[in-house]
């Protein structure tokens, strides 16, 4: 079983910072491929994650990936050219000015990513341009080639430190047990693949993690620009344990789901929710269940001890000679509450220790403490209402 770090790609900075403040309240730690002298450009958010070790570079390692893309665009090299060489850009792209990316422009791979024979292969095939404008350091080929190949190296390079490849775009390939030359055509010159070949659509971690975020967003904000570094440390430090069970229920229902064996994309994303719908949503409504009785219960404890100690403290004072019976009165009432609330602690604690979903509880009532309890019911409707 993979661990529970995760190891961003395709690119080195990160793209989306909500997407970061998400996996933050998920993985244990992000690692990303990144050349051991190349100065990044961080975010003050992504800073302050790193430097207290949330975040943290790992060196390419790119030479087994390399020789096995080098051979399959020398093999392949015309069908490749006519799909995604740099004949057709336009003139500035031709000269290496675009950094934009999209699909009619061009992705940039550090040259520490791949080795000196496949970017002397890529250029020399009209597969990539030698520079990103005066920077040397890049070579810039189709979008859809560098997401595979980048693909193929977070892969290799999460097997080799037991990690799991994770990435913003939702829908961007997955990784999938090894990249033969039938896999990389598949993918590249949509050729036939049988079902055999195919592996597993995505690994261990992906679905669980995929089940993970649609259940941490029902009960965050929408908007996490509020949410700081120093916020996402305490959530983590103080709820550490129930994270780490949270992460242990997700993996056992993705495991009981059989996500992993689906190769069908929506039939994937219908039962990624059905999933939900069976196995997550209602944990979470029992653990509200339970609370809420908790609250009842301790409610009719006041009640009770409102009501039954006046007489009680009427034959004390009388016993123990107490001259002004209300003082002991009040004491023994704010005993009585403390003793009710203490009983109502205790209770909560020992549902919120059984349930596995508490850290999504915990979660919800630290970054919307505004909101009832109810509020996180509500909020469930917005995965388990999509058909």
């Amino acid at each position: 079983m993979p661990g529970r770090i995760g190891l961003y790609y395709p690119w080195i900075h990160f793209r989306d910072e909500q997407w970061v403040k998400l996996s933050m309240l998920y993985w244990k730690q992000l690692r990303r491929i990144v050349p051991s002298y190349y100065a990044t450009h961080d975010s003050d958010l992504v800073r302050e994650l790193a430097g207290h070790g949330l975040i943290q570079n790992v060196k390419p390692e790119e030479k087994r990936i390399a020789r096995t893309f080098l051979r399959f665009v020398d093999s392949h090299a015309d069908d490749l050219r006519e799909r995604y060489g740099v004949q057709n850009l336009p003139a500035d792209l031709a000269a290496g000015a675009a950094l934009r990316v999209d699909e009619d422009r061009l992705a940039y791979i550090h040259v520490t990513k791949m080795t000196k024979e496949l970017r002397g292969a890529l250029v020399q095939l009209g597969l990539g341009l030698s520079s990103r404008g005066p920077e040397r350091d890049w070579v810039g080929v189709h979008p859809k080639l560098a997401n595979v190949y980048m693909t193929a190296l977070a892969e290799d390079t999460a097997l080799r430190l037991g990690l799991n490849p994770v990435t913003e775009d939702e829908f961007s390939l997955v990784a999938v047990g090894g990249w033969s030359f039938r896999r990389l055509a598949a993918v590249l010159l949509e050729t036939p693949l049988h079902s055999e070949e195919a592996g597993s659509p995505a690994a261990e971690s992906e679905p669980a993690a995929a089940l993970a975020f649609s259940a941490i967003r029902t009960v965050v904000p929408a908007d996490l620009n509020s949410l700081s570094g120093s916020k996402i440390l305490e959530i983590r430090e103080k709820y550490g344990a129930e994270l780490i069970r949270f992460q242990d229920a997700i993996r056992v229902a993705v495991e009981g789901a059989g996500l992993t064996s689906i190769r069908d994309p929506d039939e994937y994303q219908r039962r990624l929710r059905e999933t939900y719908r069976e196995y997550v949503d209602p944990q979470v409504q029992q653990l509200e269940r339970d609370l809420k009785l908790f609250k009842v219960d301790t409610a009719y404890a006041y009640l009770n001890v409102k009501t039954t100690l006046p007489p009680i403290i009427g034959g004390l004072a009388v016993d123990l000679k107490i001259d002004d019976p209300l003082a002991t009165g009040a004491t023994a009432v704010l005993l009585g509450l403390a003793t009710a609330s203490k009983n109502l602690l205790g209770r909560r604690r020992a549902a919120l220790a059984s349930n596995p979903m508490a850290y999504m509880f915990h979660l919800n009532r630290s970054l919307q403490p505004e909101q009832t309890r109810a509020g996180i019911s509500m909020a469930l409707a917005r995965f388990t209402a999509l058909p």
